[in-house]
């Protein structure tokens, strides 16, 4: 069925004042079992192709052909929504994950299985794992208050103790990659928070 999703090609049909309206387009797929009706009972003389180019069959056809063309054509239609709403929603997340500085393609078991986004909420349960045990441990308060103390004295007060420019750029790189390093776990957690489903009452 997932081979029927991604197949785009459609068979055309005709309308017809007998029978009850239906779509002008079908997946190809489906055409194909009327098909197998049609050259049981006609013959292989025409092929799908020139069928097709013909315009196809009528809905009356249809129905005597492929009674359940209609629930099949219905169903597929159904399967590639939620496959565009899965795409969309992928794309969100790894949106998300980009923002929050996890690892594009980490190494995981996932992989196998081409499951990139797997990797990716691993690394983020891991931070968020992290934050928990070390949350109560740490002085978070203290380290930015250290941070924002190394900004202040590099960022204003450095050419009055004639610090080189460049010096002055690699403190305060180092004072930028302090503060990912600890607002990295706060990240995944509140990530993670967005868009793990809820249990019933919250």
């Amino acid at each position: 069925m997932a081979e029927v999703i991604k197949k785009e090609r459609m068979f055309p049909l005709q309308t017809s004042r007998t029978a009850p309206a239906g779509p002008r387009q079908i997946p190809w797929s489906v055409a194909e079992v009327a098909y197998g009706e049609y050259t049981r009972l006609y013959g292989s003389s025409q092929s799908l192709e020139r069928l097709a180019e013909r315009g196809g069959f009528g809905w009356c056809e249809m129905d005597s052909l492929h009674p359940k063309w209609r629930e099949e054509v219905n169903e597929i239609n159904s399967l590639r929504e939620q496959v565009a709403k899965l795409q969309r929603f992928k794309d969100y997340v790894h949106s998300r994950l980009d923002a929050a500085g996890v690892p594009t393609d980490p190494e995981s078991s996932h992989k196998a299985e081409g499951c990139r986004i797997g990797g990716r909420l691993d690394v983020l349960i891991g931070e968020r794992d992290r934050l928990r045990e070390c949350v109560g441990k740490i002085d978070v308060g203290g380290i930015i208050e250290s941070v924002n103390e190394i900004a202040s004295f590099y960022g204003d007060a450095g050419d009055q103790y004639g610090l080189p420019v460049h010096d002055k750029r690699a403190w305060c790189e180092i004072r930028d990659a302090i503060w990912t390093d600890i607002r990295r776990p706060f990240i995944a957690a509140e990530l993670l928070a967005a868009i793990e489903p809820k249990t019933e009452g919250e």
